[in-house]
């Protein structure tokens, strides 16, 4: 079979699945490499192998197009008997960038630049749950509880709590059935996102990898950098493992590291010790 029929039948099943459009996105590019290399389905390693082994990638993107094609291609196999030639290859190794995190002053500097009720919403609502973008923008009146939050995201539907002052805050705010409304009408997740973004740009924040992800990733550093439990986080921010939860136990070790260096009594008290740098 042609590896790009092969694609689509993929796709429409994870449309079916309901998967998020970021999702969608990434599968379709992990695809598109595949079809370049391999108009036909692949029948050798070394065939899948040039897709994500390509010059034009960093060691990161190849490992994410490996990861992808893997998932594709056991799919395949699954539905279709087609061949899964990685299936018993050893996975390769690369390096993962940690996400970032907003620290104190950029958490001011974007409430200080929300020019209205909607922006102040879009920032806390996510700041005080970890729902993500998707889950943020298709967010509906009836969805909404008195301290809690019915969302659907890409692991399946999940109930998240929110706190009162932060419930309050969507008081007022769309018609009847929407939460967010613009001059032209309810919002799109694309719009939605646009906003947010520009929202950070207002605030003076710049740099790779900053946007409406960056906030969900600040609450769960947070959370467990405040004593929260992971389980616990794993199950309000919907992940499918531990595992992925656990990136936030690192970012709040490396965030304690930092606040070691100020607040250590040693440092401070015992004569002539000489300061942290």
């Amino acid at each position: 079979m042609q590896t790009a029929e092969m694609g689509r039948k993929f796709l429409k099943d994870c449309r079916r699945r309901e998967l998020a459009p970021k999702t969608l996105e990434y599968y379709r590019w992990c695809l598109d490499k595949l079809v370049m290399r391999c108009p036909e389905w692949p029948d050798s390693v070394e065939q899948v192998a040039a897709a994500w082994d390509s010059p034009t990638l960093n060691r990161v993107s190849r490992g994410n197009v490996e990861r992808g094609l893997r998932i594709i291609m056991s799919w395949a196999e699954k539905h279709h008997s087609c061949p899964n030639v990685p299936r018993d290859t050893k996975k390769m190794s690369y390096t993962k960038t940690l996400p970032r995190v907003f620290q104190e002053d950029e958490v001011a500097a974007v409430w200080d630049a929300c020019d209205s009720a909607q922006e102040r919403a879009w920032f806390a609502l996510p700041l005080d749950t970890g729902i993500r973008l998707g889950e943020l923008a298709c967010l509906r009146w009836p969805e909404v509880g008195p301290a809690s939050l019915a969302v659907k995201g890409k692991t399946g539907p999940r109930v998240v709590p929110v706190s009162s002052p932060v419930r309050e805050m969507l008081t007022g705010l769309g018609d009847e059935a929407h939460i967010w409304v613009s001059r032209n009408g309810p919002m799109t997740r694309v719009a939605t996102q646009s906003a947010i973004r520009r929202l950070f740009g207002r605030a003076g924040l710049t740099g790779p990898k900053l946007g409406p992800h960056t906030v969900r990733h600040t609450f769960g550093t947070h959370y467990i950098a405040n004593g929260g439990n992971i389980f616990s986080l794993k199950e309000i921010m919907g992940h499918a493992s531990i595992t992925t939860t656990q990136l936030y136990v690192h970012l709040a070790a490396a965030m304690t590291k930092g606040d070691h260096k100020v607040h250590s009594p040693a440092a401070r008290m015992l004569p002539g010790l000489p300061a942290t740098p």
